[in-house]
């Protein structure tokens, strides 16, 4: 990658940490230089128009069904072949204990995976020059405002990088939330064993087939720069690092 200044992340969250019958917790993000946000959006809008649907038709997991899984199957063929754009989830397991013994509060908890999820960017982009981050969080998650720039001072304490104020978005009016929407509802689908929708089955193959991954709930090398997954089962971030 050419060194840039400015990158931005849209971050969605599957099965957060209050009790939900799960011991997994699954965040993701999707993110690339931010002066291609646009392009690459309108491109998926694209990809919309030609199944019939509207830009404000919303990409999601728990949507998927007979009717778009031709178009979903093309977003994910998108995401896959667009050089530009990059993915990277954390899977944290035994959440339970994670979140009640050692960091007991569920504010400690988000800002370790955050942080985790977002700060080793730096370490797989080691060549690029980041100088500014832009932090997009799906607006149906849990997060006020304040939370989230408590969770920027976390990642970005030690570091010279510039963060923007993070922004709650609608997933329905951002596209790489949507996209990102996608690759964390196939992880916790795998994580959970499902099997009850063919359709989602399907999809979930095509990721594995696209990106050339045996499972999605395996820790790839760092510097797998395309879709980089860490499953994290050790002890808290702050120990660990």
């Amino acid at each position: 990658m050419r060194a840039t200044n400015s990158f931005s992340f849209f971050c969605d969250e599957s099965h957060p940490i209050k009790h939900d019958g799960y011991d997994f917790f699954v965040i993701g993000a999707a993110y690339c230089i931010t002066e291609n946000v646009k392009e690459i959006e309108n491109n998926i809008i694209q990809i919309k128009s030609e199944f019939g649907y509207q830009p404000d038709y919303e990409i999601k997991w728990s949507k998927i069904n007979g009717k778009n899984l031709e178009m979903i199957k093309r977003v994910i063929k998108y995401i896959k072949n667009e050089d530009r754009l990059f993915l990277r989830v954390l899977v944290s397991t035994n959440k339970k204990e994670k979140n009640y013994t050692f960091l007991l509060k569920h504010e400690p908890f988000y800002k370790s995976m955050y942080t985790l999820l977002i700060k080793k960017v730096f370490e797989i982009f080691d060549d690029a020059d980041i100088r500014k981050i832009e932090l997009n969080i799906d607006r149906r998650n849990t997060h006020s405002e304040e939370e989230l720039k408590q969770i920027c001072k976390a990642i970005f304490y030690d570091t010279n990088i510039v963060w923007a104020n993070p922004c709650c978005v609608d997933s329905v009016d951002c596209q790489l939330i949507q996209c990102i929407d996608l690759i964390i509802g196939a992880t916790s689908y795998e994580m959970k064993k499902a099997k009850e929708s063919n359709n989602k089955l399907e999809i979930i193959a095509l990721i594995k087939k696209e990106f050339n991954k045996k499972n999605l709930n395996y820790t790839t090398p760092l510097g797998e720069h395309k879709y980089n997954i860490f499953v994290w089962r050790g002890a808290p971030y702050e120990e660990r690092f």
